[in-house]
């Protein structure tokens, strides 16, 4: 029997409304996320990577920003259509995001202990301390008093499970008193701590060096080992892509131009896009005169290009290219393609039920 995936995206579409034109950041995005998996996301600056995880996430400013179209599967329920109610029961415990600035993301007036022990008590069972209600005004504070002790010491429970030395004294701490290391494990510290499906990494790893890199990577694979999370992983780094991801979908001006597993994508890509991703990486085995380079500049989203956002920039461009956008095909066994040059490939589009191998 198939199994479910634990995240389905369908013909995703958000434009945001701006003075200079309606801005097409997202069209007909289609992927899954299976649980357990590590997925990545990559693509250049701009082509909605992170469009895709804040619409997942509800967290789109409206305005200017508006979901035209498509649907969000999250265990079987359409995000789109819940009630704000619902997605905040769900945002922080079903499913969390690191974002891309942990300085920018914390609260700077909060210590790091109370803003992890916030999301606990909002979606936490704190069963052994005493929640019911009484009319003696004192005794609820007492009990007010309690959960708020019990979720502070919850907190400085998850700063030790992602290794912060002196989680006693960094639990006191503020955001600009840690380093930028510690304030990425503060953020997954926060976004682990109720035991999430789902985990959306939005470049965790930005401006970090790469001791601190590393040591970030290995400790979201260890937990993600042993809390069984599924992420999502969003970066322009292919090489933390190749090291940490199970399949990776490949982004650009919108689309999802390739999708599949990442041995398959990086050892044998099919879209001109990818190809030129992966040509532009400098290898050690091989010796170069020139990185080669993709031609031209991504396109403004406002005035894309008809058909094929790629075309003025791939050197295998058909008459078709420029009139008509392609179909997501699947070439292969759990590898799709959105090109022209894979069009007639007799295989299911994706849209329709697919298969987990």
């Amino acid at each position: 029997m198939t199994e479910t995936p634990l995240l389905s995206i369908r013909d995703l579409k958000t434009y945001f409304y701006t003075y200079e034109g309606v801005v097409k950041a997202l069209e007909a995005t289609s992927f899954d996320i299976w649980k357990g998996e590590t997925f990545g996301l990559i693509g250049e600056t701009g082509c909605g990577k992170s469009v895709t995880a804040l619409s997942v996430m509800q967290l789109i400013p409206q305005p200017p920003g508006r979901i035209m179209s498509g649907s969000i599967l999250f265990n079987g329920v359409d995000l789109l259509k819940e009630p704000e109610k619902t997605l905040q029961q769900l945002r922080g415990c079903a499913i969390s995001m690191i974002f891309q600035e942990p300085m920018t993301a914390l609260n700077p007036v909060y210590n790091i202990g109370r803003q992890i022990a916030e999301v606990i008590l909002l979606h936490k069972d704190l069963t052994e301390v005493p929640q019911k209600n009484t009319r003696n005004p004192i005794t609820h504070r007492r009990i007010q008093r309690a959960r708020k002790k019990r979720a502070f010491e919850k907190a400085i429970e998850a700063l030790d499970m992602v290794k912060i030395s002196d989680p006693k004294k960094v639990a006191r701490q503020y955001p600009h008193e840690l380093s930028g290391g510690m304030r990425q494990r503060a953020m997954i510290a926060m976004m682990l701590a109720c035991d999430p499906d789902l985990l959306i990494a939005d470049e965790p790893t930005t401006a970090l060096d790469v001791t601190v890199q590393a040591q970030i990577l290995d400790l979201m694979k260890e937990l993600q080992h042993r809390k069984g999370t599924a992420i999502w992983l969003i970066t322009h780094n292919l090489g933390v892509i190749a090291e940490m991801c199970d399949r990776v979908g490949v982004m650009y001006a919108g689309y999802i131009v390739e999708i599949g597993k990442t041995e398959k994508i990086f050892e044998n890509p099919d879209h001109p896009y990818t190809r030129g991703l992966l040509r532009s990486i400098p290898l050690i085995m091989e010796e170069r005169q020139r990185l080669e380079i993709i031609p031209g500049s991504v396109p403004n989203l406002i005035t894309p290009p008809e058909g094929c956002r790629f075309h003025p920039r791939c050197k295998y461009q058909m008459d078709i290219c420029k009139t008509c956008a392609p179909p997501l095909v699947e070439v292969e066994p759990d590898h799709c393609v959105a090109c022209h040059r894979f069009a007639d490939v007799k295989y299911s589009v994706v849209g329709e039920e697919e298969k987990h191998g």
